[in-house]
Order: C-alpha cells, then structure tokens, then sequence
C-alpha cells in the first residue's frame, strides 16, 4: 500500500499542473495593438487616525505615464523581433473609455459585458489586430492596509498615513502607489488570455515634506511618487506580458498565477 504522502504529493503537483498558464503561440508579424486608458493626473489619498480627516484630492503632473506606458511595451516586444506595434489613437477608443469610466472591468468574462466586447471586436477588426492590450487603471485592494484591511485606492500617485497614537509625537509616512493592470486579448472574436498587476512591497517615498499639511502638498512632494509609479507600471506591464506569453516565461509562482485566467 502506498504511502499516503505519496497521495499528497501527487496531488500537489496536479495542482501545480492545473495553475501553468497556457502556452499561447505567435507567428512573425503578429499585430499587437495597445489601447492605453492612463491619464496624467495623479491621486492623493490621505488617511488619519481621525477618520473625518482623510481625504481624496487630484493633482495634474507632467509625468506622461500614458506615454511612459506605451513606449515601455512597444520596448519590450520589439525586442521578441516578431510583432507588429500598434498604438491605438485615443480618439479611436473613446467608447471603450467611457464603458470603463461607468466602472466596466475588461477583466469580467464576455458574457457579462456583451457592449464591451462588441467594441473590442470592432476596433480588432478595423487594425487588423492578433492581439490587443488594454492597460487601465482599477479600484480595488492596494498594497497598503487600513487597520487589518487592505485600503480601496484608484488610479496612481502618493498614499500618506497620518496616524496618531498615544505618543507626542504623529506617525507619519508616504507611500507611491499605482493601480494599474494590463489586460491581454487574442483571436477572434477577442477572448481574455491574460491580465497582469504589480503585486510588490509598498514603496516608501523618502524627504517627504510634511511642511504644508497634507491637504497643501506642492506638486514637487507629489512628484516625489514618479519612480515607484514607473516600477509599478512595469512589473504590470512585464506580468502580463510574461503571462499571454508574448515573452518569455523566466519568473512567475503558482501565486503569481492568480492573474492569468482560464482560456475560454
């Protein structure tokens, strides 16, 4: 009789087996079309100890993360020497814009977003496109904790916590923080193959000024969150990417796997 660890282990690695992603192919001169939904305003979110004290507050930057975005994609396939680049024209997606602005998830499966797969499909079509890669901006669970629950953020910029304990002195820190994913189509009609987010450790923004209050920062404190913001955007970028197997695969955990979804 066999050893039940020998049961154990072999389910384990049917486990394993079951979260690989699949191994989609791609010929030379595949299209790749980007439709990137990034704006250049970024997001202050401030949390207090005193709960009436936390706010939201926009703040427009020269950062150019659409650009940003774009031309670190474009980068990185041209690298892979078999794709043909195409950068999508806002103006030639606006409708996919507004679906995602009514709080639309490109995420979702097609079923349940019949009107936006309808216009993905289209533009598809009028590209000529293998491939289209959606990168926008989600509100959900960040990296940074609120008590024992992860804090609810959208969009991309600088998290400051102001917490007050029975010290004299506050505690006081700022974070960069940006949500952004990247979602990747293929065949036609398009399906979802892959989505990717960075999952790294809070980027703590150091000789943060403090000086004005939280609610008087100056766009250079805010801008102070630029660096964390581009690496976030490219651990999305290279996770989705990896993921669709639009590059290859040399890092990823069975973790990491929970952003790739099943084919349909």
């Amino acid at each position: 009789m066999k050893h039940p660890i020998v049961y154990c282990l072999a389910a384990v690695l049917l486990m394993l087996g079951c979260a690989s992603p699949p191994k989609y192919s791609y010929s030379p001169g595949t299209r790749v079309g980007i439709v990137n939904m990034l704006g250049n305003r970024a997001t202050h979110y401030h949390y207090s100890s005193v709960s009436i004290d936390g706010f939201t507050k926009k703040y427009d930057v020269d950062w150019n993360l659409p650009e940003y975005v774009t031309d670190r994609i474009t980068k990185i396939l041209q690298k892979e020497g078999r794709y043909t680049i195409i950068a999508i024209e806002k103006e030639n997606f606006e409708d996919l814009r507004a679906l995602q602005r009514g709080k639309y998830d490109p995420t979702d499966p097609a079923q349940k977003k019949p009107e936006w797969a309808s216009k993905l499909n289209s533009l598809a079509n009028q590209y000529n496109l293998d491939v289209v890669l959606v990168v926008y901006s989600y509100k959900g669970p960040s990296l940074h904790n609120i008590g024992k629950n992860r804090a609810n953020l959208e969009g991309y910029g600088v998290f400051t916590r102001w917490v007050i304990p029975l010290k004299i002195l506050p505690f006081k820190n700022a974070y960069s923080f940006a949500q952004i994913k990247v979602a990747v189509y293929k065949d036609s009609p398009v399906a979802l193959i892959a989505t990717g987010r960075s999952k790294s450790k809070q980027s703590k923004i150091k000789n943060f000024d403090w000086s004005h209050g939280p609610k008087n920062l100056p766009v250079s404190e805010i801008d102070k969150a630029w660096p964390g913001v581009r690496k976030y955007a490219q651990k999305s970028i290279k996770r989705a990417l990896r993921y669709a197997n639009l590059i290859s695969t040399q890092k990823g955990s069975v973790s990491d796997m929970v952003d790739n979804p099943s084919p349909r």
